[in-house]
């Protein structure tokens, strides 16, 4: 079963410069895609680092197609995994909260 559905995000990669991410390297081509804000508090546990969530936010698209790329690997070689192995883990069970993760990352219902 694929889990290739058409995207509803800028295509990757991204890149990421300070807090800002972009659709491409080239500053004069490139459109701006997101961006992370630095929330300063006076308590330290309101924090967030701006430049750690663009860097994440930046792998966004990469993270994706490894997943899907993942599920389909799994679907392949689970066939071929012995019966004690099946029985230990929920391969259907996981690879469905799988595909339900990438169908809220592409703006669909769950």
């Amino acid at each position: 079963m694929s889990t290739q559905t058409p995207t509803k995000h800028t295509d990757g990669p991204w890149h990421v410069e300070g807090n800002s991410i972009y659709d491409g390297p080239d500053a004069e081509t490139r459109r701006i895609v997101a961006w992370s804000t630095i929330y300063i508090s006076s308590r330290p546990d309101q924090f967030s680092d701006g430049g750690a969530n663009a860097r994440l936010i930046g792998k966004a698209p990469e993270l994706l197609k490894a997943l899907e790329d993942a599920i389909e690997e799994i679907e392949h070689w689970a066939a071929y995994a012995p019966a004690h192995f099946r029985d230990k883990y929920d391969l259907a069970g996981e690879l469905a909260k799988y595909r339900a993760l990438i169908v809220a990352a592409k703006g669909g219902a769950v």
